[in-house]
């Protein structure tokens, strides 16, 4: 549409041309201003976290674009990062490259697709007074979907990862009960829990392989805290890693800890019961006062228009 129309080639080309100027500086100045915060507060960065296998195609064409130069130069900065993407289920090498490679590839293709579908869906007038703010929202769009979508894959990871570990501390009991030594039973339960839990049936074939390779168990344990970013599973790392150096008996620190799980489901299910009260008196009140109100104000009304249609005027 825009290329039969000449006289809007050149202000579309303009448009487009500053569009992608005003994203990739309010990248860089929120990156650059993302990353004075981080320094000056101080992040931890832990260093038992692994990275695996490589990404796909997708995510290396993502990698070696313009991401690449937006990516954090600072090592901490880069390594915080990347623990984020790890939480969220993305631990290729190249995530954080490919990370902001997609951001950039999602803005300027959303606004180009904006510059494109705006002249073609509005009349002419219209196109030429949206073309500039169209293309800008849907760069922003494109921009900010990825971070919002990493957050939410992420929460969800981390409420699976809670649900089911319940389940692996009570397996992993009966295993070490049974005789298996801890790190024989961690790839058991790995094993049984593929499919039930693949979540954290990953991390703990991941916990097996380190630990097969000779990383430090205490360094395994901690990586696998880091990686989850819940806090049930840092208290169970530091329980196990304190057994582990003071050689006590592993099956009685899963058996202290599973009990102290199920306690603290039963006040978690005991809260949301008593939540369900508040929330279904708030449901009743709007769904059944307003008929209660006019089932004893409709008689009211109607028995005084009555009355003042009967007065003589």
């Amino acid at each position: 549409m825009i290329l039969h129309q000449p006289n809007l080639l050149l202000p579309s080309i303009a448009i487009f041309v500053a569009v992608v100027c005003a994203i990739y500086g309010i990248a860089t100045f929120i990156l650059t201003d993302n990353r004075l915060r981080r320094l000056e507060s101080g992040t931890p960065v832990a260093a038992g976290v692994s990275i695996r296998k490589g990404g796909s195609l997708l995510e290396r064409l993502a990698s070696r674009s313009l991401g690449s130069r937006l990516a954090p130069s600072d090592e901490r900065e880069r390594a915080s990062l990347k623990l984020w993407l790890i939480r969220a289920g993305y631990d290729s090498p190249a995530a954080v490259q490919a990370y902001y490679g997609i951001r950039l590839i999602l803005a300027f293709g959303l606004g180009v697709a904006a510059l494109s579908i705006i002249p073609i869906a509005l009349p002419r007038q219209q196109a030429n007074s949206m073309l500039l703010t169209g293309a800008l929202l849907g760069g922003v769009i494109g921009f900010m979907a990825p971070v919002v979508w990493m957050s939410r894959r992420k929460a969800v990871r981390q409420r699976q990862i809670r649900e089911g570990l319940p389940h692996i501390i009570d397996l992993l009991l009966v295993c070490t009960e049974a005789g298996l030594g801890l790190d024989t039973a961690i790839a058991r339960v790995g094993e049984e829990f593929s499919t039930s839990q693949p979540v954290l049936a990953e991390q703990l074939n991941l916990i097996s392989s380190e630990l097969r390779a000779g990383r430090p168990r205490a360094v395994a344990f901690r990586g696998f805290a880091d990686r989850a970013g819940v806090q049930q599973v840092s208290s169970l790392v530091n329980l196990l890693v304190q057994s582990d150096m003071l050689g006590t008996s592993m099956a009685g620190t899963l058996r202290v800890f599973s009990a102290d799980m199920r306690d603290h489901q039963l006040l978690k299910a005991e809260e949301l019961a008593q939540k369900v009260s508040a929330k279904l008196s708030i449901v009743l009140v709007g769904c059944f006062m307003p008929a209660l109100i006019i089932a004893i104000i409709a008689p009211i009304i109607f028995h005084i228009v009555a009355t003042w249609q009967d007065i003589p005027m």
